[in-house]
C-alpha cells in the first residue's frame, strides 16, 4: 500500500487536544485511543466502528479508490473534532467528501439492515473498551451482512473463543490472523 496518504493525516488531525480525546472517568466504553496510521495500513478497509475522531477513514479516503468511507461513533464530542478537522481540510482534500460520519450507539444503528452500512464489504471495528452487550450487538449484525468480506476488530466479539467455537459469529467468521498496532492516547 502506498503511504502517500499518511502525511495529510497528520496535517489533518495536529490540531487535535488530548483532552478531546481522553477517556472520560467511569466511562469505560468511551474510550478514544486511535490507531497510528502506519497500523491502520494493515487492516485498511471502508467502515469504521468505533470511528473516534475519523482518523481511520481519513486515511482509507485519502489512500484508496474506496467511494465511500462510514464511521459510527458514540461519543458527540469526538464526532465534532472529527467535523472540525474535516471542514478545514476538504477544500485541500477533496477525497474527504467520501467520509460519512454517525454520531450514534452502534447498538442503534441496524447497520445489517440501513443503507449505506448493509453493502459494507469490509469493517473495521475499534471495540477494545466497548461494553460486552455492544460487541455482542456487532457480532449479530456482522453475520446478517451479506456483503461483507473482511472484518478487522481490536477484540474478541465472543468471549471465550476457542479454535473450535460454535457460537454463530465463529461459524460465518474465521480468524484469518492476528496483528498487533500501536494506539495513541496522544
Amino acid at each position: 500500500m502506498s503511504l502517500k496518504g499518511l502525511n495529510p493525516i497528520a496535517s489533518l488531525f495536529i490540531s487535535v487536544r488530548a483532552s478531546e480525546v481522553r477517556q472520560q472517568a467511569g466511562r469505560t466504553h468511551g474510550n478514544a485511543g486511535e490507531i497510528l496510521p502506519l497500523c491502520v495500513a494493515a487492516v485498511i478497509d471502508a467502515f469504521d466502528v468505533g470511528a473516534g475522531i475519523v482518523n481511520v477513514l481519513a486515511q482509507v479516503a485519502l489512500t484508496t479508490h474506496a467511494r465511500a468511507c462510514i464511521g459510527v461513533e458514540i461519543r458527540e464530542d469526538l464526532c465534532g473534532v472529527g467535523d472540525r478537522c474535516f471542514q478545514c481540510h476538504t477544500s485541500q482534500y477533496p477525497q474527504l467528501v467520501n467520509v460519512n460520519l454517525r454520531c450514534m450507539d452502534i447498538r442503534d444503528a441496524a447497520m445489517s439492515s440501513q443503507l449505506p452500512t448493509r453493502d459494507a464489504t469490509a469493517i473495521f471495528a475499534n471495540t477494545f473498551l466497548f461494553e460486552e452487550s455492544a460487541k455482542l450487538v456487532i457480532a449479530r449484525e456482522l453475520r446478517a451482512m451479506a456483503k461483507a468480506r473482511a472484518v478487522a476488530s481490536t477484540s474478541s466479539f465472543i468471549p471465550r473463543h476457542h479454535a473450535s467455537c460454535s457460537q454463530p459469529f465463529c461459524q460465518t467468521w474465521k480468524l484469518k490472523r492476528y496483528v498487533m498496532v500501536s494506539c495513541n492516547w496522544k
